[in-house]
């Protein structure tokens, strides 16, 4: 009987011990002041990829002889941008690279791309 007891006593000064070393060493949490939460909302790893996106979009609307190329496993979100890009680089600047074509838009309004004869195909 004093032999249970002594270990029951055992399990619970563990216990208690394993305890106490959680809530010292593990449970604290560094709490971030105001300018380190601001800093690391701007170097965090999903910022930096939106920037590098948004960067390629304004150097494709800066030039329409650069290609924009679409392809069939980009998310819907991914071609509606690279859509509304070459759309407005037609209204811009009348032409537009895209998939390695030349496309211009006419006076009227169509588009239009060159064939290898020279012959304007209306799309």
């Amino acid at each position: 009987m004093e032999g249970l007891i002594i270990f029951i006593m055992s399990i619970v000064l563990f216990g208690t011990f394993i305890n106490y070393l959680r809530k010292e060493s593990w449970g604290k949490k560094k709490r971030l002041t105001n300018l380190e939460r601001f800093k690391m909302k701007f170097t965090g790893k999903t910022r930096i990829r939106q920037k590098a996106k948004e960067s390629l979009a304004e150097s494709l609307m800066i030039d329409p002889e650069k290609d924009i190329k679409i392809s069939s496993w980009e998310r819907e979100g991914e071609l509606i941008e690279k859509a509304n890009i070459h759309l407005a680089r037609l209204n811009r600047f009348g032409k537009s690279k895209m998939n390695g074509e030349m496309l211009f838009l006419s006076s009227k309004g169509s588009v239009y791309k060159f064939t290898d004869n020279g012959i304007k195909k209306y799309l």
